[in-house]
């Protein structure tokens, strides 16, 4: 166990990213003999609610809890301006305890200007989590958005030869794997760990009757696969109408549901799902599908992909590279080529030609990705 260290989150408010800062926080527990852990009120107490929720004991005598000021608001004008205060803020909070190990929650776009620089002048430990930020990288994103301005960003940050006292942490080997590829001076500067999460032991397998009930979770959009969702429904329009098939949207969204008659929403748009409502309809599903394009995922990780592990649901979803590397801990379902491929391993279920059963090894996959059996990253800090 080594010595303390400061964890700055100044990008969550509410639920965002609530799981994982809940299993993070246990592995700094785990690491450092004191935590100094700064973040919004509304962040910290979610944090501490995901662990009663999942009977795991805080030991409250080794953290110490300070609120930030964390800017609110959800649309691309509100994040842009708390990534712009967060950054400031952060500089701030790096001068002031540059003597101590400080970990932060996420890669700050704006922040970037300035890492290398304050933390070789003053010799900052300085470790940061990298999240879908990375995905910016490779994305091709309109000029006129703030999307544009982050890639920019982080496209210089990694161009450029990260200091020696900074690491970056990539939740999964093959997301390392590919930061490395496109920035190779920065191989010494990036760690990997897998995606921590808490999971719970979940009641029997939704029974497989018909209609049978699929959906997509979590943040739903284009860059989601909603289209391609859309797409399915209508291929399946058939077996939706005879009442074999029943197709849901779990998760936030801004969509018109009236314009989709063929999709089950549990929301109406531009609605914050609560997580009790959230976890009670995935628990009606008997598989989850995933659209992801073959290019997407290869500088992130899914939470949507440890919610259907948590609650033992079989996925259908495109091939990629991060769904590959899960699988190599088990099973998780049918990973298909293209939608043809889905529509057909669907229409097989429904008939019984194919089952669930024998391409789900949820057992395996929870002990791999537990918070439990997930060590801190850097041992010499």
């Amino acid at each position: 166990m080594g010595k303390s260290a400061i964890f700055i989150d100044s990008n969550s408010i509410g639920n965002f990213h609530e799981v994982f800062n809940a299993a993070f926080f246990k592995i700094l527990e785990a690491r450092f003999e004191n935590i100094l852990y700064l973040s919004s009120k509304s962040s910290y107490e979610n944090l501490k609610n995901i662990l009663v929720d999942n009977d795991v004991n805080s030991h409250s005598n080794k953290i110490e809890f300070k609120e930030i000021k964390v800017l609110e608001g959800r649309k691309s004008h509100h994040i842009f301006s708390r990534k712009i205060y967060a950054s400031i803020l952060l500089f701030f909070l790096l001068l002031k305890y540059k003597n101590r190990d400080v970990i932060l929650a996420n890669l700050n776009e704006f922040g970037t200007l300035y890492f290398n620089f304050i933390s070789n002048i003053f010799k900052i430990n300085l470790t940061i989590i990298a999240h879908g930020e990375l995905e910016y990288l490779i994305q091709d994103v309109p000029k006129n958005k703030p999307i544009f301005v982050y890639k920019k960003l982080l496209q210089r940050f990694f161009k450029n030869k990260i200091s020696n006292n900074i690491k970056i942490i990539a939740l999964g080997a093959p997301i390392r794997e590919k930061l490395i590829e496109l920035y190779p001076k920065n191989n010494g500067a990036v760690v990997s760990m897998e995606h921590p999460y808490f999971f719970k032991n979940v009641p029997g397998e939704k029974q497989f009757s018909l209609p049978v009930k699929m959906g997509i979770v979590g943040a739903i959009g284009e860059n989601k696969g909603m289209l391609s969702f859309i797409e399915l429904s209508e291929r399946l329009k058939d077996v939706i109408m005879d009442k074999k098939l029943e197709l849901y949207v779990i998760g936030k969204h801004g969509y018109k549901i009236e314009n989709y008659p063929l999709l089950n929403f549990i929301t109406k748009a531009n609605t914050i799902i609560p997580s009790n409502e959230y976890n009670e309809a995935i628990k009606e599903l008997n598989a989850i599908l995933f659209f992801y394009k073959q290019n997407q995922y290869q500088l992130t990780a899914s939470g949507a992909i440890f919610d259907a592990i948590n609650h033992e649901k079989p996925v259908i979803a495109i091939e990629n590279n991060y769904f590959n590397h899960i699988c190599s801990y088990g099973k998780i379902g049918y990973l298909c080529e293209d939608i043809n491929e889905m529509e057909s391993i669907i229409r097989k279920l429904i008939k019984h030609e194919v089952s669930l059963e024998s391409v789900k090894e949820f057992n395996e996959l929870k002990h791999a990705f537990s918070w439990e059996n997930i060590n801190y990253p850097i041992q010499d800090v």
